[in-house]
């Protein structure tokens, strides 16, 4: 298992109105969910169970994990 946290880019999709994922250094690894708590719960519940079908885990009590949230807006001027 690798000791630094398993990385999870979540990105806001403005038009389906939804966080997906944008990249991940889990193979395999895509959600989707309406709020970003949504999307974290997922995440810790959803990790550990792809990572142990893969044979990573080899018996850990925890597991690393970073979760960063990314939304990008265009902000209309009232010019």
């Amino acid at each position: 298992m690798q000791s630094l946290p398993y990385r999870i880019v979540a990105s806001w999709d403005e038009d389906a109105k939804v966080w997906v994922t944008a990249a991940s250094d889990v193979p395999g690894w895509i959600i989707e969910s309406e709020t970003l708590e949504n999307f974290a719960l997922e995440a810790r519940t959803i990790l550990p169970d792809l990572l142990q079908a893969q044979g990573v885990l080899n018996g850990a009590t925890e597991l690393p994990m970073s979760l960063v949230a990314e939304r990008n807006e265009r902000i209309p001027l009232n010019v």
